[in-house]
């Protein structure tokens, strides 16, 4: 059998670790917010598409939707019931931006109103009153007898926080109004008497405020966390502060209107993390609504940040490569060890990362090029299919497709029903980062998008690894294959797998393609084809490496495909734009980009944009995210840091005509030092996940800066992470109190 004629590169540099090294009102008393209201009775049901009504009761469960019929998805499952709200005070309020005051409803009850920015009350909302359980979610989309997911949860306005279902083949969840204080003026989140940290390196003077009595002078420290401008979803992790060390005390003081005191901090260290209580406290009352760090050394100055929390949370698990950065260069996949190439991940709220997948764990046969059935020897280019409790990932050299479990009693399980034809299309060899869509994920039709530089069905194992790869399906409930070689039965065009076409099309080569949550369109790069054997062009093992790319899209249309057209300000010539994402509605599609003729693959001048798609607003236009600017002071900049592979959180959220969508990337800019690798003598650089968000309103677009993810391993290369509804292990806090 034919092998390549260029040596091959283990998966380590293919797409996993090389790509990193290389987001007058009312008020009432809070305090009677805490009882849990009984389930009232199912709604009224409504046909396909349609939502579930409401319960009966106070708290009660929203009503399923109607069944399916062809073309409708059918409703969600009722959410949880809300938690009942009192009131026993009615007061005059002030209007205090970011405080939710009562107001009354046309109905008798009371709704929320926000006192907004601007110094005015929001419109009174009454759309969830705190005695009404969620609705059912929305039917699924386009696909036939799609089945609805759960409805949302009550999040009233006056309830305690409650966890979000997600809607049925739907994309956003309802916001949350913050939760008024006793007072809503007048919060009591920060304790009166500063904080010393226990945590100090050294202790805390008894003195410690009296060495900031006068103003500050000089130049501050050098704020890292949380980014001035950042954008917290109101469910997520506690923020840390952090700072460039003044190898002194430090005086923190956080701020924000509605509160009664500033929270004071004393330290001898470089960062500090919230305390939860705190912080659960802020990010109920304090909404939409600038809160202020100040950090201040009692030798110098003092420098000053703002963040505001978001009236929606995030939702889902990030799961994200951990790649040991001194394996790079072993080019012996006999001696590769399954800490060196990994899945990690957490859930939203979590305070720590967990093992989420090692390649010796996955059940899947993998085969070599000579089609010896082996244990995968690595774990990259991952992605998130339709079912909750598995991963997709491209293994080793000849680089073909798995798909492991990675709930906690799944763990490395091959997809459940995997039929032999199946797994014949996961066999194909040379394959590229993979893509789903629920649209297309039924019993007896489940479907997975991806490249292929296989060039002949009978040698399916003899290619090299320059030629363009296609864009093809493969059908994971394909019966059993027909078509045999000498190593063995082999997938069949038009039954385990087809190519779908681009019509229009000028260039040969496709990756990293991503499908519409809809399942009508896929966007992927198109990538111009090789020059000759050792000038790859645009694409090398099923990843980009340097030629003119831009993002195209085409119909799916069955599996069958059609015209392909350029996306609108995201197919510039000037530029290579890669590395795709849809967002949860389809709206926008996130990229990475680097000036026309660089190296693609883990450039340094890479940045993250994103284009409006369809009727949107904007559409065609390519808007730059804020989020690629480190902070000054570090002395970094972008283009220089490598910000890359951006994913969207698994539903946008929407409060008051605000909807929010939250976003996981990597990037180069944390400052670790870098590691050196036996195998090729190199330094490289150490990739971290950071979260940033766009909010869309009226039209308007703003993008936000980035919050560190600072739970996740320091000793790793972090990067190409996928945030969908993953059900992951818990992961075990790596701060215990």
């Amino acid at each position: 059998m034919k092998t390549t004629s260029r040596q091959w590169t283990p998966f380590l540099l293919a797409c996993g670790l090389a790509s990193a090294l290389i987001a007058g009102g009312c008020t009432f008393d809070s305090s009677q917010l805490r009882a849990l209201g009984p389930d009232g009775g199912l709604g009224g049901a409504s046909a396909g598409w349609g939502q579930g009504g409401t319960g009966a009761s106070a708290g009660s469960a929203g009503g399923n939707g109607g069944a399916s019929v062809a073309g409708d998805g059918g409703g969600g499952a009722g959410g949880t019931g809300g938690q009942v709200a009192t009131t026993s005070s009615i007061a005059p309020g002030t209007c205090v931006p970011g405080a939710s005051v009562a107001c009354a409803c046309s109905n008798g009850e009371q709704g929320a109103q926000i006192c907004t920015s601007a110094g005015t009350f929001a419109a009174c909302s009454c759309a969830a009153l705190p005695d009404a359980g969620g609705v059912g979610g929305s039917g699924g989309a386009v696909a036939p007898d799609a089945a609805g997911g759960s409805g949302a949860s009550d999040a009233s306005p006056f309830d305690a926080p409650a966890a979000i279902g997600g809607s049925g083949g739907g994309t956003t969840s309802p916001g949350a109004a913050p939760i008024a204080c006793a007072n809503p003026t007048a919060c009591t989140d920060f304790p009166s008497p500063p904080i010393n940290d226990p945590n100090s390196p050294s202790p805390v003077p008894s003195n410690a405020a009296s060495q900031f009595s006068g103003a500050p002078s000089g130049s501050g420290p050098c704020v890292t966390e949380p980014e001035d401008g950042a954008l917290f979803p109101y469910n997520w992790t506690r923020p840390r502060i952090k700072w460039s060390s003044t190898g002194g005390l430090v005086q923190i003081t956080v701020h924000a209107d509605i509160e009664t005191n500033d929270l004071v901090v004393y330290t001898t260290a470089d960062n500090w993390i919230m305390d939860k209580d705190i912080w659960q406290g802020l990010a109920s009352h304090v909404h939409d609504s600038d809160i202020s760090v100040t950090v201040r050394a009692a030798s110098g100055g003092a420098t000053s940040v703002k963040f505001q929390i978001a009236s929606a949370s995030a939702e889902g698990s990030i799961v994200f490569w951990a790649g040991d950065p001194s394996a790079v260069g072993n080019q012996n996949v006999t001696t590769v060890d399954d800490t060196t190439s990994l899945l990690r991940g957490f859930t939203v709220g979590e305070e720590g990362t967990v093992v989420t997948l090692k390649f010796s764990q996955v059940q899947q046969p993998s085969r070599d090029q000579s089609y010896n059935v082996r244990t995968p020897t690595c774990i990259g280019c991952h992605s998130a299919t339709p079912d909750s409790g598995f991963v997709a990932f491209v293994d080793n050299w000849p680089w073909n497709s798995m798909i492991a479990g990675v709930t906690p009693d799944n763990v490395g399980a091959e997809l459940t029903n995997l039929t032999p034809g199946g797994l014949s299309a996961l066999d194909k060899p040379w394959v590229g980062a993979s893509t789903f869509s629920a649209a297309f994920w039924q019993t007896g039709n489940r479907m997975m998008v991806t490249t292929s530089a296989q060039q002949n069905d009978t040698q399916p194992w003899e290619t090299d690894d320059w030629e363009p790869a296609k864009l093809v399906w493969y059908n994971l409930d394909g019966p059993q294959p027909t078509q045999s070689v000498a190593e063995g039965p082999v997938a069949t065009p038009g039954q385990q797998y087809g190519v779908i076409a681009r019509n229009g099309d000028p260039n040969p080569g496709t990756a990293f393609p991503t499908w519409s949550h809809d399942g009508q369109t896929i966007v992927y790069s198109s990538t111009v084809g090789p020059l000759s054997p050792n000038n790859f062009g645009g694409c090398q093992d099923g990843r980009l490496n340097q030629g003119a790319t831009d993002l195209y899209s085409v119909p799916y249309n069955g599996g069958n495909g059609g015209d392909a057209n350029p996306v609108p300000g995201a197919s510039d010539k000037n530029w290579e734009e890669f590395y795709a994402a849809y967002s949860p509605d389809d709206q926008m599609v996130l990229f990475d980009r680097v000036p026309s003729g660089q190296l693609m693959y883990a450039n340094p001048n890479a940045e993250i944009f994103f284009v409006p798609m369809g009727t949107a607003s904007g559409v065609g236009t390519a808007v730059r995210l804020a989020a690629n600017d480190p902070v000054q002071c570090t002395g970094m900049s972008s283009p220089g840091i490598n910000n890359h592979f951006p994913k969207w959180a698994p539903a946008a959220g929407t409060y008051n005509g605000r909807t929010y969508y939250w976003i996981v990337y990597s990037s180069n800019r944390a400052g670790i030092p870098p590691v050196t690798s036996p195998y090729d003598g190199l330094a490289h650089q150490i990739s971290q996940l950071y979260l940033t968000a766009i909010s869309v309103e009226n039209g308007t677009y703003t993008t936000y800066k980035s919050i560190y993810l600072w739970w996740q391993p320091t000793t790793t290369v972090n990067t190409t992470p996928v945030w969908g509804v993953i059900t992951i292990p818990p992961a075990p806090p790596i701060v215990q109190e």
